[in-house]
């Protein structure tokens, strides 16, 4: 039994470092992977300074439009709370969605702009990634965004809806 068990020990101990290590890279915002940037192979230096200030300018975008958003979701909250008319609840909810589809189309726009730069062989790699996802980070779809006890706002003793 004992022969078994120190074995079997010391492989969960491998595990869990070589784990620990890799999660850890990831936590730290390195997404090049063994694949290259992005999880893309054999990018040139050129392509990755373009890629990467391409990625300054879009999260700089990016960011403003997102705390746009953010203060147009608690403006609506409060004039849910104050008891606002229903045409202006409306009228603030398709503010919102227009920013939402703008933010989209940017994100749409970045990475046709990414794909751009890439070769034939690149492009093929790169167009089987998800919407946002580059080398294991997720920007945007599929995201885990605001849930019950992440940040988003609720009125005290109000049920979700």
């Amino acid at each position: 039994m004992q022969r078994l068990f120190k074995p079997f020990l010391f492989s969960l101990i491998l595990v869990l470092i070589s784990s620990s290590a890799y999660t850890q890279r990831c936590r730290q915002g390195d997404n090049r992977g063994p694949k290259g940037l992005m999880g893309i192979p054999d990018l040139s230096t050129e392509q990755i300074q373009k890629i990467e200030k391409l990625r300054l300018e879009r999260q700089k975008t990016v960011l403003t439009l997102k705390t746009k958003i953010k203060s147009a979701h608690l403006d609506l909250q409060g004039l849910i709370m104050e008891g606002s008319d229903q045409k202006i609840l409306d009228k603030k909810i398709e503010e919102i969605g227009k920013m939402k589809t703008e933010l989209m189309k940017k994100r749409v726009a970045h990475r046709m702009e990414i794909r751009n730069l890439l070769t034939d062989e690149q492009k093929v790699i790169f167009d089987t990634q998800k919407m946002g996802c580059f080398g294991g980070g997720c920007e945007g779809f599929g995201k885990r965004g605001a849930g019950r006890g992440k940040g988003d706002f609720q009125p005290p003793n109000h049920p979700r809806w």
